[in-house]
């Protein structure tokens, strides 16, 4: 055994020994005294014959418990799960009181022994040795995710749930769980990574080219398309943000692969969740792409003067936008609100409705630069947040304009299809006599 770890549980054992001399109410080692030994499990190889040899020689209780402890944890990271339920099995026997044993989380506690049963039982069930590598790896994969097993502050130690999966993928590339071990290697990779950098694209378009006949194609395509879109999304704070090119170039190429995928794929599990992660990628584009604004004549009007407001929604994006527009305006609508913030009144007119439901065909394209704009009488014809929605029905009505003060205007569109919206900024006038 190495003597940075002979040391290490010799003064574990004799922090124990001084904090049972103090009583439980004195601090002598701040914190969590079995930290000391967490350095060591997975890291280092340490010799697991000699704490054994040393947990047998050793007349000291303490030293014994602790040493139990290396013998229950450190194997664990290396799969040896019989040698971790052995050293378990004898700390609750000889020592049930153990504060080494309470140190434990129960639900930790619970997971080692369950994972043990079902490794018992995968091993009886005489399966092909690619199989059996493939239900160890997702046995160990979950059942190893235990706080005391981390490879650093952040992870878990899954390097031998990983081993099992390379076995398959090196030993059996005939395989039918060949590809489900590549993939899985990929995902497992990807959450420690989390950069958001486009370098498991190429790790990804790999795998389709390999596997192409795979289950996990769409699904390898869809982290494609996650890839790019989570490079603009999140570049700012990762350190790496997309410039005003890459942004439409890379969320059009994942708008374009979402779409084939739900193209090529309309039936499958996934296609609902599909759909909705082709409308967030199309609610960015159409977020960055589209600027609503809204223009009065003049900023100050007199009591009951018709208030005459433009919405227009531009778009700046170097590529093709498609909104639903209702071939009935108003499509935007307006919310009014006091100086101090209170909602102005909206009366509808029941003679004056329009249909929250769309045709296929109530689509207009805008191009770079492009724009489509509305007016309306705030006190007459436009169309409020508020307006209250019967079965997919909205009225038409004007704001109550009619005391004197400053006024705050604000327009939304909503595309009907994506469920995606864009807002104006704030546009101020005022109302006298």
């Amino acid at each position: 055994m190495g003597s940075k770890l002979y040391e290490t549980i010799q003064k574990v054992a004799d922090y124990f020994k001084r904090q049972q001399d103090a009583g439980p109410n004195v601090a002598i080692w701040p914190g969590n005294p079995m930290a000391a030994l967490q350095e060591f499990e997975g890291k280092k190889a340490a010799d697991l014959q000699s704490v054994e040899e040393f947990a047998r020689a050793t007349n000291d209780p303490w030293e014994k418990q602790v040493a139990y402890y290396v013998l229950i944890t450190q194997p664990v990271a290396s799969g040896d799960i019989e040698l971790s339920m052995e050293y378990l099995s004898r700390l609750k026997k000889e020592y049930p009181s153990s504060p080494i044993l309470e140190g434990f989380r129960i639900e930790d506690l619970d997971k080692l022994q369950s994972t043990y049963r079902e490794y018992k039982r995968i091993l009886a069930q005489q399966l092909s040795k690619d199989e059996e590598l493939w239900r160890l790896a997702n046995l160990f994969h979950e059942g190893l995710q235990l706080e005391f097993n981390t490879a650093d502050e952040f992870f878990y130690d899954l390097r031998f749930p990983e081993s099992l999966l390379e076995k398959i993928a090196q030993q059996y590339p005939k395989s039918p769980w060949a590809d489900d071990a590549e993939y899985r290697l990929i995902e497992w990779g990807d959450t420690r990574d989390c950069c958001a950098d486009l370098e498991l694209i190429p790790v990804y378009e790999a795998f389709i080219k390999k596997y192409p006949d795979s289950d996990l194609v769409p699904e390898a395509r869809l982290n494609i398309a996650y890839e790019y879109k989570a490079f603009v999304e999140w570049g700012d704070e990762l350190g790496h943000s997309a410039t005003g090119e890459q942004v439409w170039e890379y969320l059009e190429k994942a708008r374009r692969i979402v779409s084939d995928v739900l193209k090529k794929y309309p039936t499958a599990q996934t296609a609902s969740r599909t759909r909705d992660f082709l409308n967030e990628i199309q609610c960015m584009l159409e977020g960055r792409a589209l600027q609503l604004h809204v223009r009065l004549s003049k900023e100050s009007w007199a009591i009951g003067e018709p208030i005459e407001v433009t919405v227009e929604l531009v778009s700046s994006a170097p590529i093709d936008i498609m909104i639903q527009i209702d071939p009935k305006p108003p499509n935007f609508t307006l919310s009014v609100f006091d100086s101090v913030g209170n909602p102005i009144t909206f009366r509808t007119d029941p003679e004056k409705r329009i249909s929250d439901r769309f045709k296929p065909t109530d689509w207009l394209l805008i191009d770079n630069g492009g724009k489509y704009s509305e007016r309306c009488i705030l006190q007459e014809n436009c169309l409020s947040n508020d307006s209250p929605r019967i079965k997919g029905i909205r009225s038409v009505g004007g704001f109550i304009l009619d005391k004197a003060g400053n006024y705050h205007l604000y327009a939304r569109y909503l595309n009907g299809a994506t469920g995606c919206s864009v807002e104006s900024v704030r546009v101020i006038f005022f109302i006298g006599p």
